[in-house]
């Protein structure tokens, strides 16, 4: 079973000598060499990568080697199931195709009693467009558990916070990687306020707190539920805080500060 590219040649490129020199780019960054790989999850931007590579090759730095991916997402088509577990097979990418982590995806469907679902990833790009992230990292030599989040009964997303926290702490070569981008479509001040907000209480871990700031004040950091989990994990693993690595929005590449998506790379420790 084969899942297909849904967003190449308009998320990011679709010739990958041109996708690999882009990633070059962002990893280029002089700031990067100073950001030892050391965190077993982060949270990386989904968008564009002329809008938010810069800001994921941050996350990427600081993510250490995994054997094994866990990814959490938004469903932003609104298909599919309320946690969507995708079950085996592999992934369509640019540089060659990823395999899924089929016993990892069944102990957790299994522990989350949930069945496993495909068509919330048909058309989803949050997940696509970090495997050439990991791919330029890491190489080939690594599996994914792709997982996209509809699900918005909070203890249900504590649930799966812990189940993923109780294998990385079974696995050692597991990863978590939540992705998300922050405020959508509204002016940079803004954006950075709200976010800088939210932000804060991911670093403390506060996951209730950080879930309830954003139900009150309908914040749109699409991959919130996602972000919640991974506070969970990090918790479980004995993780203590996160940290903001880069903070970014849509205005540096468009120049209009008055309607934009903002970015964030931040890492748990």
């Amino acid at each position: 079973m084969l899942r297909e590219s849904a967003v190449k040649g308009s998320f990011y490129p679709s010739d990958a000598k041109k996708a690999e020199a882009l990633l070059s780019g962002f990893f280029s960054n002089p700031e990067l060499k100073k950001i030892k790989a050391y965190s077993r999850i982060v949270i990386a931007p989904h968008a564009g990568w002329i809008y938010s590579g810069k800001t994921a090759a941050y996350s990427y730095s600081a993510l250490k080697k995994a054997n094994c991916c866990i990814i959490l997402s938004p469903n932003h088509t609104g298909l599919g199931e309320a946690i969507s577990i995708y079950p085996e097979g592999s992934w369509e990418s640019l540089f060659g195709n990823v395999r899924v982590n089929g016993k990892i995806a069944k102990e957790i469907a299994e522990e989350m009693n949930v069945g496993f679902d495909e068509l919330a990833h048909i058309g989803e790009h949050s997940i696509e467009v970090q495997l050439p992230f990991l791919q330029f990292k890491f190489g080939s030599e690594f599996t994914i558990v792709p997982i996209t989040i509809a699900e918005h009964k909070f203890e249900e997303l504590e649930k799966l916070g812990r189940v993923i926290g109780r294998i990385m702490k079974k696995e050692k070569g597991v990863c978590l990687i939540a992705s998300s981008d922050f405020s959508h479509f509204i002016s940079e001040k803004a954006a950075e306020k709200a976010d800088l907000e939210a932000i804060g209480l991911i670093k403390m871990l506060d996951a209730r707190a950080f879930f309830r700031l954003v139900e009150e004040k309908d914040l749109s950091i699409c991959g919130a539920l996602g972000i919640t989990s991974a506070m969970f994990a990090a918790k479980e693993i004995g993780m203590k805080m996160a940290e903001l690595l880069s903070y970014t929005s849509s205005a540096e590449e468009t120049k209009d500060k008055s309607n934009v998506v903002a970015y964030a790379a931040v890492a748990f420790k």
